[in-house]
């Protein structure tokens, strides 16, 4: 089997705006280790196949997944896809680059996914027993370089990977890690009255 490359270095913010979203980075995920069939990856995921089938063609579409091997099979077409990397990064070259409008709409498709996930999740857990598996929101604020941020960088995610496979470990459970970090702006008399950047409409067909 081909191995991947570690890092795909991201060429547009359509690509953004594709991987945005929390099922199609599942979809990237399981299609990292190894080559899987549209119905593979929903067995693996708990989700039907055709609704896998929309997610995979808007990856394979942006160039963040590709065919990789076409099989016959009982008189049927099995198409096997990967992922073009391990990981994605996104270059600031790419985003000082970028259309200030369609970057906005990349970078909030993110962070409104990641509220509503979690948003939902606090409600059940509202609803359920005490022992439920926990919730956390916080913030900090750090004084650090950027040598030194790109070292808890690396830390963070060595420490991610360890446990990004299902173990079978008793009282296993998958829980959701999101990151925001950003230079930290202090807002100025009146700022928290400005209306932000309004978001561009979204086609129909982006939705999960």
């Amino acid at each position: 089997m081909e191995e991947l490359v570690e890092i795909y270095v991201a060429e547009s913010v359509e690509q953004m705006r594709v991987i945005a979203d929390d099922l199609r980075q599942r979809i990237f995920e399981s299609l990292v280790e190894q080559p899987l069939t549209v119905t593979q990856v929903g067995g693996r995921l708990g989700i039907a196949p055709a609704k896998v089938h929309y997610h995979v063609r808007e990856l394979e579409r942006v160039g963040l997944v590709r065919l990789v091997e076409t099989r016959e099979k009982g008189g049927i077409l099995e198409k096997y896809y990967r992922a073009v990397a391990r990981h994605i990064m996104f270059p600031m070259s790419l985003i000082r680059s970028a259309d200030p409008s369609a970057l906005f709409n990349a970078a909030n498709d993110f962070v409104q996914d990641v509220s509503r996930r979690f948003l939902s999740a606090f409600g059940r857990a509202s609803r359920d027993q005490p022992d439920h598996l926990p919730l956390s929101l916080g913030r900090e604020h750090i004084w650090i370089t950027r040598e030194e941020l790109d070292e808890v960088v690396r830390l963070q995610q060595e420490t991610v990977e360890r446990f990004q496979e299902r173990r079978g470990t008793p009282g296993e459970h998958e829980m959701t890690l999101a990151y925001l970090i950003h230079p930290t702006e202090l807002e100025e008399p009146g700022d928290s009255e400005a209306a932000p950047p309004p978001a561009l409409p979204k086609d129909e067909n982006d939705q999960a």
